[in-house]
């Protein structure tokens, strides 16, 4: 049996609602035999979940913690995946954290008679808005350049003590994405990645003021920050 006899491809409406939930199972169950593996296929999202409806309330889901948001998007950019974004993250739009259609897809800000702050323009932004803006401007601005990225491949670190380590690499560069989501900073003994970093005497922070790290013991990171370190010899 397949799920294409209930609802047409594309669509998962059904995959949010119990009752729905309740009358696929019943089928699914009267229809196939007991010792069969019954497999199901959304192709609007092979997750089986709609993305925007995570990444609409991203934003409130973290607390509206702005180093969180922060330490999400470098994740969500550089793991090997398209990313997706609902509308409104890069300006801080918040969401209900509970079901509420209405209120999730809120108008986006700018181009609407009343509004009092324009996305397209920055006019009216907080400065915590337009700070967002432009880092998430410049991440996926970075990304977009970035093969090793695109088509690279990844070796990562089981998280230790708070702090997730991963490297996403190709044939002509490599880079060290460090995530520490500590409320303090974090001493990195660099020795338990050194199948990675053999080779390498540096690390250059991609985003802020691009300082550069030697790679000769440890790694002293801020409290809360997600670092991508180009890597160099």
């Amino acid at each position: 049996m397949t799920a294409s006899r209930l609802d047409p491809p594309g669509t998962t409406w059904f995959l949010r609602d119990q009752a729905e939930m309740d009358v696929l199972i019943a089928a699914l169950r009267r229809d196939s035999p007991p010792s069969r593996q019954v497999r199901l296929w959304s192709v609007g999202c092979s997750t089986g979940q709609e993305a925007y409806s995570l990444a609409a309330v991203l934003h409130s889901v973290l607390g509206e913690n702005f180093d969180s948001y922060k330490l999400a998007l470098v994740y969500l950019a550089t793991v090997p995946r398209i990313p997706q974004f609902y509308y409104g993250t890069e300006v801080l739009m918040t969401s209900p954290v509970e079901r509420d259609d209405g209120k999730t897809r809120n108008d986006f800000p700018g181009g609407w008679a009343g509004d009092r702050a324009n996305a397209f323009t920055g006019a009216g932004l907080s400065p915590r808005q337009a700070q967002a803006q432009a880092f998430v401007r410049a991440l996926l601005n970075w990304r977009k350049a970035e093969p090793a990225i695109h088509h690279g491949r990844l070796v990562h670190f089981a998280p230790r003590d708070g702090v997730y380590v991963y490297f996403r690499y190709d044939d002509r560069q490599r880079y060290m994405i460090v995530l520490n989501k500590n409320r303090e900073p974090a001493a990195l003994a660099l020795d338990r990645f050194k199948e990675m970093l053999g080779g390498y005497a540096k690390a250059t922070e991609v985003f802020g003021a691009g300082a550069v790290h030697a790679l000769d013991g440890t790694l002293e990171e801020p409290a809360r920050a997600a670092w991508v370190l180009r890597l160099g010899r």
